[in-house]
């Protein structure tokens, strides 16, 4: 099994759940906060599972981006409230938001983000 797929929490054969292009744009950011929220629960599981150097600022990464993923989805959550053009404005952030922390979890943590 690779490591990204047991960060994940994926078996080999096991299938990934992917947004399809129908789905509106609030939709598909909740899928992929969601998404983050699972990925970074694995994450935490093997990084406390392990000893080695370095741990604790890992641990702190990862409880840093729990608290962006939060504020994320927490700003969706405004977004979907407001009108238009306020709505578009907050759910562009909040989707450039998810954005980075894909990149960060991408970079930091050595995963594959599909």
């Amino acid at each position: 099994m690779r490591l990204d797929r047991a960060v994940a929490g994926h078996a080999e054969g096991e299938p990934r759940v992917h947004s399809k292009a129908t789905h509106a744009p609030q939709t598909e950011l909740d899928i992929r906060i969601a998404n983050l929220v699972k990925l970074l629960e694995s994450i935490c599981s093997v990084l406390g599972q392990e000893s080695f150097t370095g741990q604790p600022q890992a641990l702190d990464l990862a409880d840093d981006l729990r608290l962006k993923i939060k504020a994320t989805e927490n700003m969706s959550r405004v977004g979907k409230s407001l009108n238009e053009p306020m709505r578009s404005c907050v759910l562009q952030n909040a989707s450039a938001s998810v954005n980075d922390i894909e990149t960060v979890i991408a970079a930091r943590f050595g995963v594959v983000m599909v």
